[in-house]
């Protein structure tokens, strides 16, 4: 059977996020998301993936008059039959007869799945377990299936719902509420990336804590928004353009943020964290009494969260936990085809978790003259794995582009950036001076999933780096990049039958080094979505992103393409010195985002108590002072201190 699953439903008012389109013919699977294709992160500005679908089907040869079925999520009304027929017969050209036949067409071609169970569905049918209990959270779900939660149990290819919730006041909105609060705005990943920074203070785990009650079925989240955020046009980019961004500026006036305001970014961060995972965990012990089940399944947004994650494989409450490559809404459609596949009779057997290497690919006769085009100096070496092992001993960063491309945030050695782990520094290199992002954003290690457990406690199958596993103590010294400061790494395991290439790459690094592991993260810049084309690829390598470049069969190093300019100075600072930095451009965001009555004296104080700054305020006249220094109470006066913090944090050392 050949089906066509695409989310959202392209005549929703709501606009959705993470839209993608998965396909199969018979057997054969497809399934990505749109914004790596179109490069707008998480893709909230189309109404339908049209890229990703039609990529599909060039992927799969599958010829659009074959498709036998048409899958959607759950609409919010009834469609009318003129809106199907403007879609296939204008949008995507799947019908082409005369106005009157359409409806005999149709009939028999559509099915509909709500949002839950589209999400349980791809947890359930990318791992091995016939049966299990499954439990959903997001922040809501969509306009047709307005749960934020549902768990039960699966047997039989039967799903048995056992309880749920409506709504939008959720464990996954208090994160995002705590992202907010701390200054970012829809990437919940930095708040878990910062946590690891910070410590629990007792007193803001109980003030969040008392914003929560429980009902029946889970917990409920009293937020509030006390005035609309203004606009933050400075946002404005035409690469790397994200509406939630534009939209807003935050630290938006929640009852969050006037909780936590007087307390350093970091600390908000990891006590938020430690109280959605105490919660997520008790509600996960709900569900295991009312299921009896030994299997568990996760899926929706919340468990993006590789901690949380993580807390609930160690609990012991289920004997083993799954998260599929995609649990976010990115993984919807994918989730829909697989429901509707096994409903009709078409599953296939599972002997193992499914791949996530089931995006698009590109040809040799593709990529030859793209890169001959762009008059780039290439090779094409013997052996690729040799040529790139090179570069990583020698502390290059290397590009690696090859095969189908991963479905799923998760860059798992297809389209990936990869570097030595044993260096200290490359860390700091890959996210400020390549990706530019934000300093305290840890790296995951690819390991051989024959060696993880000599070097990972608890170390279990992570084929889609959807858990942190904590590194064992006596090897962290061995391969600093890839830990955590708490000790912890985001693993993917790699084995020869998923990945042969990949797994081969790793083994040779070991040959090499004895470390069965590279560092590996997701191929793109900051501000944009993981690439997916050829061009994109070489545009990256040719804007510095990477030392060297394997695309294809085709080999680049960019000292070969381009006149390096110097290193930042800001590589050289120490962890601390980043850290303090952090706290201050935080200030900056409370006066750019206009918040009133933000505590002063008690934020300087935590800023004396933890990084030794005797930084004073004169109310008078709205002055900082350290010293003979003086910096103005202003976006231009608290920028100034921020650069400047190096040097005196040296001085008050000395």
């Amino acid at each position: 059977m050949n089906i066509v699953s695409l989310y959202p439903c392209p005549f929703d008012v709501q606009d959705r996020h993470d839209i993608s389109a998965a396909l199969c013919k018979g057997e054969q699977l497809y399934a990505y998301e749109e914004d790596k294709l179109s490069t707008v992160k998480q893709e909230p500005t189309a109404k339908f993936p049209e890229r990703s679908l039609f990529f599909g089907f060039r992927e799969l040869r599958l010829p659009m008059e074959e498709v036998d079925l048409w899958v959607f999520p759950t609409p919010s009304q009834e469609i009318p039959e003129d809106h199907w027929y403007f879609f296939f017969f204008n949008i995507v050209k799947a019908y082409t007869g005369p106005r009157d036949q359409f409806a005999a067409w149709l009939k028999g071609r559509l099915a509909f799945v709500p949002h839950h169970i589209a999400h349980s569905a791809v947890a359930v049918y990318t791992s091995e377990f016939d049966s299990c209990a499954f439990l959903s959270m997001d922040g809501g779900g969509d306009g047709g299936d307005f749960r934020n939660m549902v768990f039960g149990t699966f047997q039989d290819d039967q799903f048995n719902v056992m309880g749920g919730a409506h709504g939008l006041l959720t464990l996954a909105s208090f994160h995002a509420y705590i992202t907010d609060a701390i200054g970012e705005l829809g990437d919940n990943y930095k708040t878990t990336g910062l946590a690891s920074y910070g410590t629990v203070s007792p007193q803001l785990y109980q003030k969040l804590r008392d914003l929560f009650t429980r009902h029946e079925a889970g917990w409920r989240f009293e937020r509030a928004r006390y005035k609309p955020s203004p606009h933050a046009l400075r946002a404005v980019k035409v690469d790397g353009y994200r509406r939630v961004k534009v939209l807003n500026c935050v630290p938006s006036d929640t009852n969050v943020f006037r909780i936590c305001r007087s307390f350093l970014p970091h600390t908000v961060a990891a006590t938020g964290e430690r109280l959605l995972q105490d919660l997520t965990l008790e509600l996960v012990g709900r569900v295991k009494e009312q299921t009896l089940a030994q299997r568990l399944v996760l899926s929706g947004g919340l468990f993006q969260n590789v901690a949380v994650n993580r807390r609930i494989a160690d609990s012991g409450l289920f004997r083993e936990v799954h998260v599929s490559m995609a649990s976010s809404d990115a993984g919807l459609a994918l989730g829909q085809l697989l429901y509707e596949r096994a409903q009709r009779g078409e599953r296939v057997p599972r002997p193992k978790k499914q791949s996530a290497y089931i995006g698009p690919s590109f040809s040799e006769q593709e990529i030859g003259p793209l890169v001959r085009e762009m008059r780039i100096v290439h090779t094409q070496p013997e052996d690729l794995v040799e040529w790139a092992v090179e570069r990583l001993v020698a502390g290059k960063v290397v590009g690696w582009f090859q095969g189908r491309a991963e479905h799923g945030p998760r860059s798992l050695g297809n389209r990936s950036i990869l570097a030595d782990p044993r260096d200290p520094a490359i860390k700091a290199r890959v996210n400020q001076l390549l990706k530019k992002r934000e300093w305290f954003m840890p790296y995951a290690p690819a390991i051989l999933e024959e060696r993880a457990a000599e070097w990972v406690e608890g170390s279990f199958s992570s084929p889609y780096m959807q858990f942190a596993f904590r590194m064992r103590p006596e090897k962290r010294a061995a391969v600093p990049a890839a830990v955590h400061v708490d000790g912890t790494s985001r693993v993917q395991t790699v084995n020869a039958e998923d990945n042969p290439l990949f797994h081969r790459l790793i083994s040779r690094f070991y040959e090499r080094t004895g470390v069965p592991m590279l560092l590996n993260t997701s191929f793109n810049r900051h501000g944009i979505a993981t690439i997916s084309a050829p061009r994109q690829a070489l545009d990256h390598f040719l804007e510095g992103c990477v030392d060297a470049l394997a695309v294809g069969p085709y080999a680049m190093d960019l000292d070969a393409n381009r006149r390096l300019g110097p290193l930042e100075s800001e590589l050289q600072m120490s962890e601390t010195v980043l850290l303090a930095r952090h706290s201050v451009d935080h200030f900056v965001k409370l006066l750019e985002a206009g918040v009133e009555e933000v505590p002063w004296q008690e934020l300087l104080a935590q800023l004396r108590q933890e990084f030794g700054l005797e930084l004073t305020l004169a109310a008078e006249d709205k002055t900082l002072r350290l010293g003979q220094r003086a910096y103005p109470l202003s976006v231009e006066g608290l920028r100034r201190l921020s650069g400047e913090l190096a040097r005196m944090m040296e001085e008050v050392e000395a």
